[in-house]
């Protein structure tokens, strides 16, 4: 069945680049924290955050990760793994994206800047009302292209094509889920020379859902 195959696909994404998934725990608490995470509630599962991760860590310069579904010789045709009508086809051989994917290791930012970096492409950097979080391609996707006419963010499911994770959420869950992102990028992109009174831990500062939303 296809969520075998998503499974797989993300499973050898978290597999390339350790800091792939130390940020996909990350974006998982901090939707948690913010109550963001919910699909069943009007916001977005956690499987939608991890493709915003993942795809943010495709476009970052340099990229951490390739675009696995893209890695067929040139000039070829995508080859075909057809499940349930759907073509779940990728590059699943770890050795070989190792060995011939360029980009490689290339990336030398900390997991600090990557997640400043994630917070600040969706707080502002990404075009939500045009375009297409789509991990499956290199090329922009637009809205148009898919007929998806929502103003909120739009995430592309990378092998069931007219599957949109973000065809539940309201505008104004939308707003609430950029705003979280703001704040985010705000708090953690803020230095601060001795521990912010009142708190244990400098992680329940940085989780305190009080800072990081608008209640």
């Amino acid at each position: 069945v296809l969520a075998r195959e998503n499974t797989r696909l993300l499973s050898l994404y978290a597999d390339l680049d350790p800091r792939c998934r130390t940020l996909g725990y990350m974006v998982k608490l901090f939707a948690k924290i913010c109550d963001i995470g919910d699909a069943s509630r009007g916001s977005l599962s956690s499987y939608a955050y991890i493709l915003m991760m993942i795809f943010y860590l495709q476009k970052v310069s340099p990229p951490v990760l390739p675009v696995l579904q893209e890695m067929h010789p040139p000039g070829t045709e995508k080859p075909e793994n057809l499940v349930d009508g759907w073509n779940a086809w990728f590059y699943s051989d770890r050795r070989k994206v190792v060995s011939e994917w360029g980009g490689y290791n290339r990336n030398r930012m900390s997991l600090g800047e990557l997640w400043i970096g994630f917070l600040n492409f969706y707080a502002g950097d990404w075009d939500d009302k045009r375009l297409v979080v789509s991990i499956r391609q290199s090329r922009p996707l637009t809205k148009f292209e898919k007929m998806w006419n929502s103003p909120c963010i739009a995430i592309e499911d990378p092998f069931e094509l007219s599957h949109n994770l973000g065809a539940g959420i309201s505008r104004k869950m939308n707003l609430y889920i950029k705003k979280a992102f703001i704040n985010g990028r705000k708090l953690f992109g803020t230095p601060f020379k001795q521990n912010p009174p009142g708190y244990r831990t400098i992680q329940d500062y940085f989780f305190d859902p009080e800072l990081l939303t608008d209640g």
